[in-house]
């Protein structure tokens, strides 16, 4: 590719119409050849790089700094086809509203790529925890991501990577699963990512609901999480509705920690609570104040230690967390990740307590929840692996 090279409009002009691209295989054909003459045309030798700065198939096209709107995402377009098309990997996808292919994995400037090989040049090993929130774009993602930084065109560059967690508890968000049989581009090439990993460790013993006295507890936790709870268990749970709960009992979980499915009721139980205090929001000075300006050049500055309300906190945000006493809103959605989270927070069922109660046509709709027979399958491929020699 001649480094004199000028984009200019004639490129848009002679690039066939993108309508079809995601549904008609024809159409798709005919953009991705238009592309790929187009790739030839400016770098007829793919093996002639001068950088490797996203991808090892590819060079990149420099931003002019006068270009227009149309003209910066066409190069983005190229490049894309460049790092991708020629290793088999197709990331982009049709955007109805803008008419412009794009992906979700999201480049990185010279300037950038250098200071994170800079920052992770000691790297060996990469630890990913809670990776049922993990999905497959993501997965995908990260292993593009570690190719850029490391040079190296391998799965993560080359560096180790450990997966940690328990896929029984919430599923990512706006994403695919990695169990997940259906997919998009970037989550089909997340799913290659993860069908790499050829080693599991199985760690089955539970600490956080240990002990005998807890042994019911953790047992109906674990029907929950299969979608298999008994009306025996759905009791078990009733036991801690708060509406029947002793005086004394309730007064221990006044100050407790409340969780709920939606960021909505989480935020409006915070709001009553400082209501309730009746007095004023304290004004604390930060003391690392930071001034910065946005894409847009607003100056922007910080002159308070960015504290949250935590009366409540989402069901999300206490995934990995052992909490002393919660009282649970496991909401109406039939999600079983959620309702497994929700009640498994505890050490001690007699620290939990339920605000409203769900009742036990909720707990059989979780059986039928979309994604279970998948999960299960994994996780059945996950135990056979763990019984694998290791090398």
């Amino acid at each position: 590719m001649a480094e004199s090279w000028k984009w200019t409009h004639s490129w848009l002009n002679n690039a066939p119409s993108l309508t079809g691209f995601a549904t008609d295989p024809t159409a798709k054909a005919r953009i991705m050849e238009y592309f790929d003459k187009l790739v030839c045309a400016m770098n007829p030798d793919p093996s002639n790089i001068s950088h490797v700065q996203f991808h090892p198939c590819a060079r990149n096209v420099t931003l002019e700094d006068n270009m227009d709107d149309d003209d910066a995402n066409y190069v983005n377009l190229v490049n894309w086809v460049m790092r991708h098309s020629r290793c088999g990997i197709n990331c982009l996808h049709y955007h109805k509203t803008t008419k412009q292919m794009r992906t979700t994995y999201k480049p990185i400037t010279r300037e950038q790529c250098r200071k994170m090989q800079d920052d992770f040049k000691d790297t060996k090993l990469i630890i990913i925890d809670e990776y049922s929130m993990l999905g497959r774009s993501m997965i995908a993602t990260v292993d593009l991501r570690c190719r850029d930084i490391f040079g190296v065109d391998q799965p993560f560059g080359g560096v180790y990577v450990v997966l940690v967690g328990d896929m029984r508890q919430l599923p990512p968000v706006f994403n695919s699963p990695l169990y997940s049989k259906n997919w998009n581009h970037m989550q089909q090439c997340g799913g290659i990512t993860y069908a790499g990993f050829e080693h599991c460790v199985k760690l089955s013993r539970i600490f956080r609901q240990a002990g005998d006295e807890q042994a019911p507890f953790r047992d109906a936790l674990g029907r929950l999480s299969s979608g298999t709870c008994t009306f025996d268990d759905w009791k078990l749970f009733k036991t801690r509705d708060c509406s029947i709960l002793r005086n004394e009992e309730k007064e221990e979980f006044r100050h407790a920690l409340h969780l709920f499915p939606t960021i909505i009721a989480t935020n409006e139980h915070n709001r009553t609570r400082l209501i309730e205090l009746e007095k004023p929001v304290e004004r604390i000075p930060s003391t690392n104040n930071l001034s910065w300006k946005t894409s847009s050049g607003t100056t922007c500055q910080r002159t308070q230690l960015p504290l949250l309300l935590c009366w409540a906190i989402t069901v999300h945000k206490s995934q990995g967390l052992t909490l002393d006493r919660v009282i649970g809103d496991a909401g109406d959605r039939k999600s079983l990740g959620l309702t497994f989270v929700a009640l498994s927070r505890t050490r001690k069922l007699s620290d939990l307590a339920f605000k409203p109660m769900f009742t036990f046509e909720r707990l059989q709709k979780l059986g039928k929840c979309a994604g279970l027979n998948s999960r299960m399958e994994e996780e059945e491929c996950l135990r056979l692996m763990s019984l694998l020699p290791k090398d």
